[in-house]
């Protein structure tokens, strides 16, 4: 159960991070260092 949730969360992450990109949004690529999810 906590893989599965894990799994939706970074998939969520990703759609953040995809979302930041196309409206060229600061905030997200700010705090990924600080959250180490995507390898």
């Amino acid at each position: 159960m906590y893989y599965e949730m894990l799994k939706l969360l970074i998939k969520l992450y990703d759609s953040l991070q995809t979302t930041a990109a196309d409206y060229r949004l600061p905030a997200i690529p700010a705090i990924t260092p600080k959250l180490n999810v995507k390898p």
